[in-house]
């Protein structure tokens, strides 16, 4: 079952989106992020980087929708994945106000 989560951050700190489920991966299928100035943003699994360091502004935005997986139907393949029992954070390198939405779905990590 896909979830949808609301993104609003505006501190220079890492904050969990995605708290950590035991014996569980979190896949992001789709995501939109809207900076209100610029500001630096990474992805992360617990504290392990899933994206370089992504540079926002005022002028732009980041918005990434879901390729369907091989075999097509509703199987999206993830755009990030987390390790399996490990959170979902972001990091701002800035205190900038950041917005948008996420898709995305926990899935029990079959190898645990």
């Amino acid at each position: 079952m896909y979830k949808r989560l609301v993104l609003s951050h505006a501190a220079a700190s890492q904050q969990a989106l995605v708290a950590a489920v035991a014996s569980s991966i979190i896949r992001v299928l789709a995501l939109a992020v809207y900076a209100a100035g610029d500001v630096t943003v990474v992805f992360q699994s617990a504290d392990t980087a899933l994206t370089g360091v992504m540079t926002l502004s005022k002028t732009g935005s980041f918005i990434s929708v879901p390729l369907l997986a091989l075999g097509g139907g509703a199987n999206f393949a993830p755009l990030l994945q987390t390790a399996s029992g490990e959170a979902l954070n972001w990091t701002l390198g800035g205190a900038v106000q950041c917005s948008g939405w996420m898709l995305y779905d926990v899935l029990a990590d079959a190898l645990n």
